[in-house]
């Protein structure tokens, strides 16, 4: 059985990355791309007239586009944040893969081992590694070996997600490129303005505004922490209405599974809104919402956070105390983890995550690693760091406490 105490994760030096990291993983796809997208309408900007008409075209298309990654991409299929129809899982999928950040399955796949190895060598955008390298140089200096593993397999039996994937090729240029053209085309006869600013200039728009909140939302001089100081990730307002409502992101790295990032009055999520909308027409259904309670205690308890005594806060204050919970052997838990229970035995206490399995931010394969087993360790001293609120939502599970284990009333 390991410690009941937490034990922070032993931090290794950050290995910067060079001009010799660059050269030995550069991914020549990734650099060509992003020097030839900004260079078309730079090159093109003198002899291409940008009319009324094509500008408009070219601010709808950002801002669907922008939304298809945060409503789509991101809380949707990453985060699972709420369920969508086909009908909207296809438009998502389509506009989505217009923005040319590769698939959904390729997306997710980072984007959950940025949220699971957080500011770790195994982040994707790790945040030590400085302003550009989380910005755009982990896509110039490619090393996908090197992120920490994921589970996807929730992804893969989405069907839009694997047609999306298998027809990406096909799907991302010609509604990037062909159809803004075509719009400006036979709307207005502007083919040239349609491609350039429409098409070329809206989507490097779009692609730098994304990597500004891996970048921009992960430096702690860009933003505040209200929720948070246990990472990296701060709230900034330009984000927050550029990026949709992702900008909101010290939030989202509290609360991860919400399918809001901006829940303060002033904070503009259009994104939250959306999908408010889509789950009053039908078209979404079982958003996921942290309680108005546990968003305030968690700013409060940031606001405690440097208390001179730095006391742990104690879960027994909401939940029923671990000294009323049942007994159970070791026995009695593997019978019933491997007779279809869904249960872990953390710190001592047994748990009962059968309804966690389908939210939890990592994907639901790594919950199935510690099934009948004791995963203490993989809680607590995991790349994940766990924070109060994730501790929180695991007090709620609890159903019995090992027999003969010494269990601890602090998490």
């Amino acid at each position: 059985m390991a410690s009941n105490s937490y034990s922070a994760r032993v931090e290794k030096p950050v290995n910067m990355p060079s001009l010799l990291y660059y050269y030995e993983n550069l991914h020549w796809f990734h650099l060509t791309a992003h020097i030839v997208i900004p260079a078309v309408p730079i090159l093109c900007c003198p002899f291409v007239s940008l009319s009324l008409n094509t500008a408009l075209l070219g601010f709808v298309l950002y801002w669907i586009g922008s939304v298809s990654l945060t409503t789509g991409y991101h809380r949707l299929w990453t985060h699972r944040s709420y369920d969508a129809c086909v009908a909207l899982r296809v438009f998502l999928a389509i506009i989505g893969a217009a923005q040319l950040q590769r698939s959904i399955l390729w997306w997710a796949r980072h984007h959950r081992a940025h949220h699971w190895y957080l500011d770790t060598d195994k982040d994707p955008y790790d945040s030590r590694k400085g302003f550009f390298f989380t910005h755009m140089g982990w896509l110039i200096g490619h090393t996908p070996k090197e992120w920490g593993v994921v589970r996807i397999s929730d992804l893969k039996e989405d069907p839009v997600v694997v047609w999306q994937h298998r027809y990406y090729e096909i799907i991302a240029p010609l509604c990037c490129f062909g159809l803004p053209t075509m719009i400006a085309h036979y709307g207005w006869n502007d083919w040239q303005g349609g491609l350039v600013y429409a098409g070329f200039f809206r989507v490097l728009l779009n692609q730098q505004v994304t990597y500004l909140v891996n970048s921009l939302n992960h430096s702690k001089w860009a933003g505040a922490q209200p929720y948070s100081d246990k990472n990296s990730a701060v709230n900034n307002l330009f984000t927050g209405i550029f990026a949709s409502g992702e900008g909101y992101h010290n939030f989202h790295h509290t609360f991860p599974a919400d399918f809001r990032n901006g829940v303060q009055w002033y904070e503009f999520d259009i994104s939250n809104y959306l999908i408010r909308i889509w789950c009053q027409l039908g078209l979404a259904k079982n958003p996921v919402m942290v309680s108005k309670f546990e968003i305030e205690r968690a700013r409060q308890r940031q606001r405690r956070e440097n208390r001179v005594d730095g006391a742990a806060e104690n879960v027994e204050a909401d939940h029923q105390p671990l000294s009323q919970l049942p007994r159970m052997q070791w026995a009695e838990f593997l019978r019933q983890a491997n007779t279809g229970r869904c249960l872990v035995c953390i710190d001592g206490v047994i748990h009962d995550i059968s309804g966690f399995m389908g939210e939890h931010p990592g994907g639901r394969d790594l919950l199935h690693e510690v099934l009948a087993n004791d995963g203490t360790a993989a809680f607590y001293n995991g790349f994940h760091a766990h924070s109060a609120h994730a501790r929180r939502i695991l007090a709620t599970m609890r159903i019995a406490t090992l027999e003969g284990a010494q269990v601890s009333n602090w998490m």
